[in-house]
């Protein structure tokens, strides 16, 4: 209890998915509150967070309001899970970069980016887009092709 977890701990998976879970609840209440605004995709579907792993994208309304729940939330989100989010990592897509950026603390991101290997652009229906994703599949395949795999494997 008092080293904590190493990595690779067979159950670092399960606590990770724990506080995640923990961090989709609390986005969920802020949402229900009125506090976070998040993006509208029809009238009646609506979504504000994207989880993956340790992977987490917040999506909303690009407003001040939003900004200030974003911060409390994160911080919050600190002080209940001893764990301190890296925001220089963390990139901010939208309007009012230069502000939000320097309220939140983060790098200025622009739309075009990728999320788990898959390219995120505005416009995602250009073949050519995809083209690295499908040359990294070929590329990872090959490597397979003369490999032997075992019944048990």
């Amino acid at each position: 209890m008092e080293k904590g977890l190493r990595q690779g701990d067979v159950v670092s998976p399960f606590l990770l998915a724990l506080i995640a879970e923990g961090l989709a609840k609390l986005m969920s209440k802020d949402v229900e509150l009125g506090v976070f605004k998040g993006f509208k995709v029809h009238v009646d579907v609506e979504f504000q967070l994207l989880q993956f792993a340790d992977n987490t994208i917040l999506i909303g309304e690009g407003s001040w309001s939003n900004l200030r729940s974003i911060k409390a939330f994160l911080h919050g989100f600190e002080l209940m899970t001893s764990l301190s989010i890296n925001l220089c990592k963390s990139n901010l897509v939208g309007n009012f970069l230069e502000a939000a950026s320097t309220y939140l603390c983060c790098k200025r991101g622009t739309i075009s980016f990728n999320f788990l290997g898959i390219p995120i652009r505005s416009n995602h229906r250009h073949q050519y887009i995809w083209k690295l994703v499908v040359d990294n599949f070929k590329k990872i395949l090959s490597l397979w092709r003369d490999k032997f795999l075992l019944i048990g494997g």
